[in-house]
């Protein structure tokens, strides 16, 4: 099993046993414990404002944007739950995850969407993961857009689910 650049992460002796090649460290893990409204038709960031792991202290719950504070590659996952409220329909939801790098937001590396336009959606929980190697100081968090028909758009959190979240390991030495 490789790595999206081509790096051994497992290897096997031909008889079942398997090796380990490089070790997943957590790096972080946080989520949204509550729903919030969102502006239509438009890119949000989801602050995922409770943190359950923080290994090197580089995510922020104020604004859920977490710096990177080892260079390496990473496995990060996000989910966003988009939805329309009771009176409306959703017509397309988005979740992404952005990497700025030197203030700029200049990638988005991690992409998921569903898309109602032709049929009736009142919410998505959308999910994505990606292997994407980062620089100390790089900044990484999530984005959801929800257009709707009608209404306000929300992003939906949950103390005891983890509907929008998002978390990373390092992977190597």
């Amino acid at each position: 099993l490789q790595d999206f650049g081509g790096n051994s992460i497992l290897t096997s002796d031909g008889a079942g046993n398997l090796t380990t090649q490089k070790t997943l460290y957590p790096a972080f893990f946080a989520f949204k414990d509550s729903n919030s409204n969102v502006t239509d038709s438009a890119f949000t960031t989801a602050v995922c404002n409770v943190e359950t792991l923080d290994t090197n202290n580089g995510y922020d719950t104020s604004t859920g944007k977490y710096t990177v504070p080892t260079a390496g590659k990473y496995s990060v996952s996000f989910g966003v739950f988009g939805k329309a409220d009771g009176n409306s329909r959703a017509e397309r939801i988005i979740g992404r995850i952005v990497r700025e790098r030197s203030g700029a937001s200049d990638f988005y590396i991690g992409y998921a969407d569903t898309d109602f336009r032709d049929n009736d959606g009142r919410g998505s929980v959308l999910n994505s993961t990606t292997c994407y190697e980062f620089n100390v100081g790089d900044v990484i968090y999530p984005q959801v857009y929800v257009q709707v028909n009608a209404g306000t758009p929300s992003v939906i959190g949950e103390t005891n689910y983890y509907y929008t979240y998002i978390g990373a390991y390092r992977i190597g030495s």
